[in-house]
């Protein structure tokens, strides 16, 4: 494959990766938590926990790798580029753990089944492998 297929790979799966985190917080039922092995739902807290889907727009940062890489397109990445996209990724994850009141990830991924958080995390595993390949390829 040449660079410039995989920058098309990275930068589809960065956009579709910034949507589902977007179309996640405007309709997807939100977070969900266990308790006692059953599942409930942040929502439902009183004090904390509402407004858990908010964080996912954080990733509405990877925008700027995406945009990079589209002037880049026939390039392989630089280091510079694979780390700031990574340093990104990794900042926006942090962010979105650590700011939740209430829900959780794979619980509401897999536990509820949602279909955002599982395009989501497809196509951040993809992008991450993308730019991987990007930067390593000879």
């Amino acid at each position: 494959m040449s660079n410039k297929s995989i920058s098309i790979l990275f930068i589809a799966t960065v956009v579709v990766q910034i949507l589902s985190a977007i179309l996640f917080s405007m309709f997807s039922d939100g977070f969900y938590s266990l308790s006692d092995g059953q599942l409930f739902k942040c929502g439902d807290l009183v004090s904390s926990g509402g407004d858990d889907e908010v964080i996912m727009l954080v990733f509405a940062g990877l925008v700027f790798p995406a945009l990079f890489r589209i002037f880049r397109m026939k390039r392989k990445a630089s280091g510079a580029e694979a780390f700031i996209f990574i340093g990104i990724m990794g900042a926006s994850i942090w962010i979105a753990l650590q700011s939740s009141d209430c829900g959780e990830f794979a619980t509401t991924m897999i536990g509820n089944r949602d279909p955002f958080l599982l395009v989501f995390f497809v196509s951040g595993l993809l992008s991450v492998l993308t730019m991987v390949k990007l930067a390593v390829r000879p």
